[in-house]
């Protein structure tokens, strides 16, 4: 195995090791930042798309659930910004802030109920 030097396959226990995992860390926080921010820019389109496309009726009660589902977007939206760190005021890529997992949760089950909301009004 005296090739097997020059690869760094002697010494992956130690200082190589730390180098790898602190690279795997960074690719997976930038990688969650970058779908965080997806999502946000998707919870905004459709909310824009809605609101340009709105339903043209005068039915009083698909017009509130129409309403109902455009405000719930846009507290999903804002949620989802905070859960992309738009809201924090300090950034290090030490440390990742977002929502606490209970807030998250609760961030999905708004947009799915949006979603929801919005194909109900277009039957």
């Amino acid at each position: 195995m005296a090739n097997s030097s020059w690869r760094g396959e002697d010494d992956d226990s130690g200082e190589m090791r730390k180098i790898k995992e602190k690279a795997y860390h960074e690719w997976f926080l930038a990688s969650l930042q970058k779908f965080r921010l997806f999502f946000v820019g998707l919870v905004f389109a459709i909310l824009a798309f809605s609101v340009q496309f709105g339903i043209k009726s005068s039915d009083v009660g698909a017009f509130s659930v129409q309403f109902l589902s455009w405000l719930v977007l846009l507290i999903t939206g804002v949620l989802a910004l905070r859960d992309a760190g738009g809201f924090v005021a300090e950034y290090s890529k030490d440390t990742f802030k977002g929502l606490n997992p209970k807030m998250r949760k609760v961030m999905w089950f708004l947009f799915v109920i949006a979603i929801f909301m919005l194909m109900l009004v277009r039957l």
